[in-house]
């Protein structure tokens, strides 16, 4: 479903996107690979795709989880056919990053009608796990917070195909695949650190795929049934800037802070860091920023032999 442009984002200058945009790219890149080798490999590609994502985008420009989208395309394909599958799945469904997210509403909708007589659904409301509580995590990364990186690969064509009813059947069949363990978890703090935890579970990619297109025909049903009528969302999350934040103002889909940031740019050799850090165009102003904050005491001793690597890495790129 496309969500027809209006006006240019507040957040986009006439020359570009504007500072504040790029500065919040730039601290989610390094969060963006969670520990994947993969991924960790395709951070300044995935830097380039999404600012060639502003400038032909606007309107929705940069939101957190489109990093997380580009990095599979861009640890799947090849340039330049990464950007322009990335961008066309993008087109698909632009709603769900739009602000206000107009499309999620009635993906999560739809999601509550397929799963409402499924036992693990039946088990999540008991225990008061809602919907809202785990699905927009996992429809605005494409499943990156869900699914291990060699999983998701397996389906990605079937998600490009068929889109949003995609996303919403393959979020009915992970979960069915994993009912048994679900099931197990007796409280609601159990079952939230489940579902959190389920990328390291062991799954089958193509079981998963299997269930994910037997359950298209439903998935288009319910998503009919909805009218796919874009609406904003009801106020537990929203859009700030770049930002997707819960309504204490928490950042959802940006769990790693600055200790992970600094150990994913540690991890990197001078070559592979070279790349996004040339392109941040920030050099000296960021590496202060975010090592002021090593200062402070209670930052641990192995993020100041994180510190001291980057330093390092840093004088051999630049």
């Amino acid at each position: 479903m496309h969500v027809a442009a209006s006006t240019p984002s507040r957040l986009q200058h006439e020359d570009g996107p504007s500072p504040e945009v790029i500065r919040q790219l730039d601290l989610d890149l390094p969060r963006t690979a969670g520990g994947d080798k993969s991924l960790q490999a395709c951070i300044g590609r995935v830097r380039g795709m999404i600012l060639q994502h502003l400038d032909e985008d606007p309107e929705l420009g940069y939101c957190q989880g489109m990093t997380l989208v580009a990095a599979v395309f861009a640890a799947a394909i090849q340039d330049p056919e990464a950007y322009k599958r990335f961008a066309a799945f993008v087109k698909q469904v632009r709603g769900l990053w739009l602000p206000g997210f107009p499309l999620l509403m009635p993906c999560m909708s739809g999601f509550e009608v397929l799963a409402r007589e499924r036992a693990w659904f039946i088990h999540f409301t008991r225990l008061g796990v809602r919907s809202d509580m785990f699905l927009p995590q996992a429809m605005l990364s494409m499943f990156v917070n869900w699914l291990p990186l060699m999983m998701l690969l397996h389906c990605l064509s079937f998600l490009e195909d068929f889109g949003l009813a995609a996303l919403l059947s393959m979020a009915v069949a992970f979960l069915d695949l994993h009912e048994a363990r679900l099931l197990e978890q007796p409280t609601f703090e159990e079952l939230m650190e489940t579902l959190q935890g389920l990328k390291q579970a062991e799954g089958c990619p193509s079981e998963l795929l299997l269930r994910a297109e037997r359950g298209m025909a439903e998935a288009s049903e319910a998503l009919e049934a909805e009218q796919i009528v874009p609406r904003p969302s009801h106020g537990r999350f929203k859009r700030k800037g770049s930002q997707v934040v819960d309504e204490e103002g928490k950042e959802i889909l940006a769990s790693s802070g600055l200790g992970s940031t600094i150990e994913w740019i540690s991890s990197q050799t001078s070559s592979s860091i070279s790349d996004w850090w040339q392109g941040t165009g920030l050099r000296s102003s960021l590496l202060g920023w975010a090592f002021l904050q090593c200062e402070a005491p209670s930052v641990s001793s192995r993020e100041k032999v994180a510190e001291s690597r980057v330093l390092s890495a840093l004088e051999r790129s630049l």
